[in-house]
């Protein structure tokens, strides 16, 4: 259950930061 949390927090990191990237 804590991996999937971690997981899931890292997956939302990652796509924001891919959206950043995208918007620059």
């Amino acid at each position: 259950m804590q991996g999937a949390a971690k997981f899931s927090a890292k997956s939302t990191k990652d796509a924001k930061e891919w959206l950043e990237d995208l918007a620059f």
